[in-house]
């Protein structure tokens, strides 16, 4: 049986509180890499969840970065976390204590899910879909991608949803080194978010990035980024290449799901 929170405070001295880095969070992040299991608990912080830690009592300098359950009580320490309560077993809640903290460990999820795009997901279907240029296929191979990256709150900012959703998307894409790649190159009147051109298939592929509030309303985020599309003329740019085949998409992200739509090109 699962052990309950007791009520009670714990007593823990904020030690390098106004005094310790971000070097901790990167570290964090640096750990992450071949531990899972410190990924999983980042992204269960994120989340506004608790993790159950055992926090030793004492720590030496030369131990702060020895293991990652002396990470754990650094980060308490220094106030990247604080304590929610003494589980029976003697382990402590952790949980984010504010915005400001949160919003740093959001720009390390998205340095974490870029990471792992590629190291544990095969890009060569998805990236395949974009050469046959069949929105349904996108859609799927990208979904699948974002299934198994570690995700971002509903809550973060839409600054740094919309980035995280541009930086998974453009991370696949550079699976494939003999494209050429554009990330929020100058278009029209604005930035479209990113480019691909295959010289050698005389290709190019455009694609408009919007992230939704809801994931029952994949259309209106749909429907802002053909707006986007349409208002900044970027169909312009794709004639102005001359290829055979160019093709635009607007992308609908939220969380760990998107929604994939081809943009009909006008008639001239």
């Amino acid at each position: 049986m699962e052990s309950k929170a007791k009520e009670q405070p714990i007593e823990l001295r904020s030690e390098w509180l106004d005094t310790s880095s971000n070097d901790i969070l990167d570290k964090l992040v640096e750990m992450s890499a071949t531990d899972q299991n410190i990924a999983q608990d980042i992204e269960t912080l994120v989340f506004n969840k608790t993790i159950s830690k055992r926090i030793a009592t004492q720590l030496t300098y030369d131990d702060m970065y020895e293991n990652s359950d002396s990470l754990w009580m650094v980060m308490l320490h220094s106030g990247y976390l604080t304590c929610d309560g003494i589980m029976e077993d003697g382990n402590i809640c952790l949980r984010i204590p504010n915005e400001e903290i949160h919003r740093m460990f959001d720009q390390k999820i998205i340095e974490i899910a870029t990471r792992d795009v590629g190291r544990y997901i095969s890009l060569h279907p998805f990236c395949d879909a974009v050469a046959s240029f069949d929105a349904t296929m996108i859609e799927r191979e990208l979904n699948y991608i974002l299934e198994r990256t570690i995700g971002i709150r509903d809550t973060a900012s839409r600054t740094v949803k919309e980035n995280y959703c541009h930086e998974i998307m453009n991370t696949a894409l550079h699976y494939r080194d003999d494209w050429r790649k554009w990330s929020n190159p100058e278009r029209g009147e604005r930035y479209c978010e990113i480019m691909v051109e295959d010289e050698d298939e005389e290709w190019v592929v455009l694609f408009e990035l919007k992230h939704s509030d809801s994931s029952k309303c994949f259309t209106i985020a749909l429907t802002e980024a053909k707006i986007q599309i349409y208002k900044c003329d970027y169909a312009e740019v794709l004639f102005d290449y001359e290829y055979p085949k160019t093709h635009k998409y607007v992308v609908a992200f939220r969380g760990r799901r998107c929604k994939v739509e081809e943009v009909p090109l006008p008639v001239t």
